[in-house]
């Protein structure tokens, strides 16, 4: 199969697809990864990737192999982490803070 990536189309992840992803093969997320990783270019930021190492180190410290899962996929998938912009990060923030002050509010 020729790999054709449309540079045109990113499809960005965010923290909870990578999650899920991670936590079972056989779960949606990790079907769309792998069903689009050949025609699009997958990314995510550098927030999301710290976001997904926080979550494993403090949700899931007890599965050693779950980095190495994390790293195989960004791999397997060639997901690219692009560079945060400091509006991206603040307006991350404001938007975690809004989270949790209001449980079912995600602004648009």
């Amino acid at each position: 199969m020729s790999q054709h990536i449309n540079k045109n189309n990113n499809i960005f992840l965010d923290t909870s697809i990578i999650i899920a992803a991670l936590l079972s093969s056989q779960g949606g997320s990790f079907y769309i990864i792998m069903q689009l990783h050949d025609e699009y270019q997958i990314v995510i930021n550098e927030y999301v990737l710290k976001e997904a190492l926080d979550v494993i180190n403090n949700k899931f410290s007890m599965d050693k192999e779950l980095l190495n899962t994390l790293f195989s996929l960004l791999t397997i998938a060639h997901i690219e982490i692009l560079k945060d912009q400091k509006n991206q990060h603040t307006y991350l923030q404001k938007t975690l803070s809004i989270k949790k002050t209001r449980q079912f509010y995600y602004p648009r």
